[in-house]
């Protein structure tokens, strides 16, 4: 009876151990592949509201 005991948590510990394992790698992958989405799409462009983008334009003259 004891033995089985242990042999279960063994199993549990290794089951858990791998799928931590698989869940990092898949993390990793995902990070990479997100990385590399924002590399592809460069800078997204923004736009000034227009009352600031006017107080720049008095501040530069």
């Amino acid at each position: 009876m004891e033995i089985g005991v242990v042999l279960m948590m063994l199993v549990t510990v290794a089951v858990v151990i791998g799928v931590s394992v698989m869940s990092y790698k898949m993390l990793v992958n995902v990070r990479k592949q997100e990385a590399l989405e924002r590399k592809q799409a460069g800078a997204p462009e923004r736009q000034l509201h227009p009352k600031i983008k006017q107080q720049q334009d008095q501040n530069n003259k």
